[in-house]
Parts: C-alpha cells; structure tokens; sequence
C-alpha cells in the first residue's frame, strides 16, 4: 500500500483472519498452511495489474507487473490530478526466502528494507522484519480474483498497531 516504510504504505498487509466454529474448519485451515520455503514468486502472480482503494481524500493504488523472475511493484496515492509514489517494491527469491522488498525515497535513506516471508495460510502471506521499526509486519490477504485486504502492523510506542487497506483491482 502506499505508506511510508518507516510507516510503509502497503498496499499491502494482509493479516490472517482465521476464526474457527468447528472440527471440520480447523482440519481444513491445517491442510491450508503451507510450507513457505516451496513458495516462489510465481505463487504471488496473482498480484499482476493496478489495484485502488478509493478514500475520501483520493485513491491508495498499487501496481504489478511480472519482471523475469521477480515482481515489481509501486505503491502511492492520488489526489485530483496529482499522483505521488511513496514507495517501490521488489518481490524476489532470495535463496530459498521470497522476499518483499519496499524502498521509500525519503525513509531508511532511501534503502531497500527486506520483509521474508514467514506465513502463508490459505490465500494470506505474511512478510515480516522484525529488526524495523514499523511496520514489522506486511500481510497480503486475497479475498478474490478482483479484491484484496493489504495491511502493515508493529508496535508503536509500546502499542500494537495495525492499518488495512481494501484495494479493488481495476486492470490486469
């Protein structure tokens, strides 16, 4: 989504929202998690085309396309006829690690921060690095072929935090 790294606008984070009501649904969340080690970029693909959350202030948007082996991505915002891109995001392996790598001009000197994968459950990817300041936690949740919840969690001034983003895709 599109915040700042230091306060990463992430379009995304999505966290795992996984209520149970059952036998039969805990079963089947325990067949749902997967191993993030087999995951690859190829499993984020899904990702490809600009995604929008329309707000009353103006648009959060992020776009993605496939490069070779990696994603890249840019988040930002549009107000009226201005757009601004707060940060650029690389989506790569890195080893046997996927990694979602955001970089934001005028935070953390303008450097990449790494977030390895570290959860995937179902349709969620959790990205975390536990070393930054906030957020330490980037969630990617998708809802459906057209819809997802992004969100960037972490402590801040010895408080939980957690901000979520709705985007909508608009094109492939």
């Amino acid at each position: 989504m599109i915040r700042h790294i230091g306060r990463l606008i992430v379009p995304g984070m999505f966290l795992l929202i996984l209520g149970s009501c059952g036998s039969e649904q805990e079963t089947s969340k325990e067949e749902n998690v997967t191993e993030v080690h087999k995951l690859s970029v190829s499993d984020m693909h899904w990702l490809t085309g600009t995604w929008q959350q329309v707000t009353p202030g103006g648009i959060v948007f992020e776009q993605w396309e496939r490069d070779g082996n990696t994603m890249k991505g840019r988040g930002g915002f549009i107000a009226g006829t201005d757009t601004a891109v707060s940060e650029n995001i690389v989506l790569e392996m890195q080893g046997s690690d996927l990694m979602y790598i955001p970089t934001v001009k005028e935070q953390n000197g303008g450097m990449p921060v790494p977030f390895r994968l570290t959860a995937a459950v179902g349709d969620s990817f959790v990205f975390e690095n536990p070393a930054h300041d906030f957020p330490t936690r980037i969630t990617y949740r998708r809802l459906s072929d057209t819809s997802l919840e992004a969100s960037i969690s972490g402590t801040v001034n010895g408080v939980e935090t957690r901000e979520s983003f709705g985007l909508t895709l608009l094109a492939h």
